[in-house]
Order: C-alpha cells, then sequence, then structure tokens
C-alpha cells in the first residue's frame, strides 16, 4: 500500500547554485563534471520531481532555520506505535503535532550529520520523549556513535549505516526497507537535481558519491534533508551531477 504525496518544496539549488558547486569540484571545467542535457532541462523548469507515491508509515517534516527550509521524516510500520525520526529540522511542534497526529512514540532519532540544522532540536525532544538519539559523530539522550557500514536494530527494523563523507565528514546515509520500497535518507549528500556543498576533497567527494549513487537499488525512494523528495531513477535522468556517471 502507499498514498500521493504532494511533494511541495522547491529544488534546493538553481541553475547558478550547481555550477558554483561544480567550480569548486572543477574550477579550471566545471562543466566538464556536469550533465548539459540535465542543465537545460534545469533551464527550462522541467525536472523538478512532482507528486509521489510514497509508502505508508512515511511523513515528511519541514520546518525553518533561519532562511533555510529543512527536512526532517518520521518513519514508522504500519501497525506499530513506534517511530523513528530521522534528523530533528528545527521545530518541536511540528515534530510532536506530527506525532500525536499519527497516534506514534518517538522511539529514537537518527542524525545524518551534526549540522546546526538538522541537530536544532535534538536535545529538547530526547528530554521530551525520553528516547535518545544516534550518529557518527553527535549522540544525545543515551544514544550510541554508530560504526560506518554497520547495520543497526530500529524501531522500524534493521537500519543501515553508509558513511558518505564530503558535504560534512561524519555524513550518513540511513537505508531501510518500508513497505516492501527501498528507502534511503541521504541527508545533505543528494538533493533532487544537485548534492550537498563538498566541504573537503571536493573531486574526491563526488566520485564517492556517485560510486555510493551507482550501488542503489533502482526503485528507491530518496529522502534529502532539503528540497523535495525524490527517486533513484529521477536523479539518474536529470541529477546534473550524477546523470553523467549513469
Amino acid at each position: 500500500m502507499s498514498s500521493l504525496y504532494s511533494n511541495p518544496e522547491p529544488l534546493e539549488d538553481s541553475v547558478e547554485d550547481v555550477f558554483a558547486k561544480a567550480e569548486k569540484i572543477a574550477p579550471a571545467a566545471p562543466i566538464s563534471v556536469l550533465s548539459l542535457e540535465a542543465i537545460e532541462l534545469m533551464r527550462s523548469g522541467g525536472v523538478r520531481p512532482g507528486p509521489l507515491e510514497i509508502p505508508r508509515g512515511l511523513r515528511a517534516i519541514t520546518s525553518d532555520y533561519f532562511a533555510m527550509r529543512v527536512n526532517c521524516f518520521l518513519v514508522w510500520r504500519v501497525g506499530s506505535h513506534d517511530a523513528v525520526l530521522f534528523d530533528t529540522g528545527a521545530d518541536v511542534a511540528l515534530v510532536n503535532r506530527a506525532l500525536s497526529e499519527e497516534k506514534l512514540k518517538l522511539a529514537e532519532i537518527l542524525i545524518t550529520h551534526a549540522h546546526g540544522d538538522h541537530i536544532a532540536v535534538c536535545e529538547e525532544l530526547c528530554a521530551q520523549h525520553g528516547c535518545p538519539a544516534h550518529g557518527m559523530a553527535f549522540c544525545f539522550g543515551g544514544g550510541i556513535l554508530l560504526t560506518p557500514g554497520a547495520e543497526i536494530a530500529t524501531a522500524i527494523g534493521p537500519v543501515r549505516c553508509d558513511h558518505v563523507p564530503g558535504h560534512a565528514e561524519d555524513s550518513l546515509v540511513y537505508q531501510f526497507s518500508l513497505e516492501g520500497r527501498p528507502v534511503a535518507v541521504v541527508g545533505d549528500v543528494i538533493f533532487s537535481c544537485s548534492i550537498g556543498g563538498l566541504r573537503s576533497r571536493p573531486a574526491e567527494s563526488l566520485k564517492n558519491i556517485r560510486d555510493f549513487f551507482a550501488g542503489l537499488p533502482s526503485d528507491a525512494l530518496l529522502l534529502p534533508g532539503h528540497g523535495p523528495v525524490t527517486t533513484v531513477m529521477h536523479e539518474r535522468r536529470w541529477n546534473p551531477f550524477l546523470a553523467v556517471a549513469v
């Protein structure tokens, strides 16, 4: 079973933002790391993902953090009342309202990376709900530091933790199955039609992102830290950084 999600968030990056990120990766020839076809389609406004069929037991929560919009994701198994929150966003009230409306208990928080917009209300939520938060470089409320490549037991079943540094040294991508659909919570590693800004070793980091992306299931749903929810198939075709790697 699935439901239709309106997917209202705009793309995180403009064409100009994409070129600025490419210039940091390949200063002498930024276009060499981009798909020209995907760039032209971005210019025409034709590449933003529209409404998507998503599994039951998934709710996107988007909040304001200064001048940014940031996503977090509440995930649960249908028939269970225990939920996992991936990142926290910046608004406790939005998270608590989602928990109340879905009649859920917050069992634990998994952090993709410890940048302020992704952990802004983590300590407050842990204190309110008595739950732990886990991440690679950040934990709270009895949480643990996660080992890259490990598969951990959670309230929604097994979750794999993959280390994909570049935007942040502690960037983790979480992979799991929900109602039979592969899901990857990608944080700021991948956005729809872009990637997160690469802060260290940009050329090497882009290769690592491409290698990781190539290994994702073709039917996987991608849950990014900013912008709309997307899919592997969409990004293989229309992401300027990833389409060239197909």
